[in-house]
């Protein structure tokens, strides 16, 4: 491993000089020109070519005093489009990043690797990993995730007053549960839940006291 980097070490520092690249400045960092992952560090006017581990990218923003590598889509990538060739594992696709289990179904796991290795994480109910943000979101802004079929509920179509435009946000309740809703924005899904002791009121559109939501305390639909 060491002999692997200080090989890739050897190799950019001769593509360095072959570009007649020297320091921009005295001190700093700087990007390779055509590789995201590929940066310039330069101390007292020495150059170094720097790698970043692979899956991370440079960014131009960090500061000197901090680490310059970091996720892609967290540094703008879209002059520099080369990267290092993936080292993967038998379950990491690179040996660092984010990456979304299942498909547009089941967008609710991603798997976060360090070093190779990889951990599974699983979203809070109703959020979907958005490959682009590397976070978990609502459902309907992942454009990878089918929000209907993931969260298992459609919008149905509610014209709001007599011109007959469809209303902005409808309110509904989650079959066969209480503190369980949606609410549709734009004719898209979000789920929601009550707090704990409450169940979700169709007629007034609030979480209340489930002893007070017909139909809910006594049959305890919670879940």
């Amino acid at each position: 491993m060491h002999r692997a980097t200080y090989l890739l070490q050897i190799f950019f520092y001769l593509l360095y000089s072959c570009r007649g690249q020297n320091c921009p400045e005295r001190n700093g960092r700087f990007a390779d020109p055509n590789q995201c992952d590929a940066y310039l560090e330069c101390e007292d006017g020495v150059p170094t070519p720097k790698l970043c581990p692979d899956g991370l990218m440079f960014s131009n923003e960090a500061s000197f005093f901090s680490y310059p590598c970091v996720y892609p889509g967290q540094t703008d990538c879209s002059t520099r489009t080369t990267t290092q060739p993936a080292k993967p594992t038998a379950i990491c696709p690179h040996q660092f990043g984010y990456f979304l289990l299942g498909d547009a179904y089941n967008c609710g796991q991603y798997l976060n690797c360090a070093h190779g290795k990889g951990y599974t994480f699983t979203c809070p109910e109703g959020l979907a990993f958005n490959e682009i943000s590397l976070r978990c979101d609502w459902a309907d802004l992942v454009p990878s995730c089918n929000a209907e079929g993931y969260l298992g509920f459609s919008c149905p179509v509610t014209y709001s007053n007599e011109l007959g435009y469809p209303a902005e946000y409808t309110y509904h309740r989650a079959a066969g549960s209480c503190d369980k809703y949606f609410i549709c924005i734009q004719d898209r899904p979000r789920l929601f839940r009550c707090p704990e002791g409450q169940a979700f009121n169709e007629d007034t559109k609030k979480c209340e006291d489930e002893r007070d939501v017909p139909g809910c305390y006594s049959q305890g639909l919670q879940g």
